[in-house]
């Protein structure tokens, strides 16, 4: 599971919660009550369990989770063949990184913006269906880093676990500093 705050009132706060098992994020919003005497409302995204390794990398960030990258969609469900839009701010990194996690975890690069120097960015890009509906949602990554990634998915259909696994390895060994956003989507 992953719990991203969205907001906080004096009664209650609500979250915006990527789980494989609808029944954590219930136990997250019991356990919240139970220690903070305030309500949790969660607006649950049901991802698949192969997209769950994305979770997990972004729960291992330093920055969990208030990412500094925020993604905002036009719309969160589109049609096939139409285009997914929104606008990515928080960016403070020249190039940044749009990929897509599918429901069957395999990630790939939706397009990149290298040397780009503003800090908000409009961003467009066709979706497809490529079978049948299914019942969890497709989620749209965004990594911002000083410079070029050795790590791009840049091949379709590259599982997003090896992607991750990657990914946080030359993080890890050449010592670079990523941004990250992480929001969901519908293909009908």
């Amino acid at each position: 599971m992953l719990a991203l705050p969205t907001g906080m009132g004096s009664t209650q706060a609500t979250i915006e919660a990527f789980a494989a098992v609808p029944e954590v994020v219930d136990r997250l919003g019991a356990e919240y009550e139970r220690l903070s005497g305030m309500r949790l409302t969660a607006d649950t995204r049901p991802v698949s369990r192969q997209q769950c390794s994305a979770l997990a990398f972004a729960r291992s960030l330093a920055q969990y989770p208030n990412f500094p990258l925020r993604v905002s969609l036009a719309e969160p469900s589109i049609r096939s063949g139409r285009a997914l839009s929104g606008v990515i701010s928080g960016l403070r990194k020249n190039t940044l990184y749009l990929m897509i996690v599918d429901d069957e975890g395999k990630a790939e690069l939706v397009t990149s913006y290298p040397n780009q120097r503003a800090s908000v960015m409009n961003f467009s890009a066709p979706m497809t269906l490529t079978s049948g509906p299914v019942s969890s949602v497709q989620l749209l990554v965004a990594i911002a880093s000083d410079g070029p990634l050795r790590t791009v998915p840049n091949k379709p259909g590259m599982p997003a676990e090896e992607y991750f696994s990657r990914l946080a390895t030359e993080i890890i060994m050449d010592d670079r500093s990523i941004a990250y956003g992480i929001t969901s989507f519908v293909v009908q």
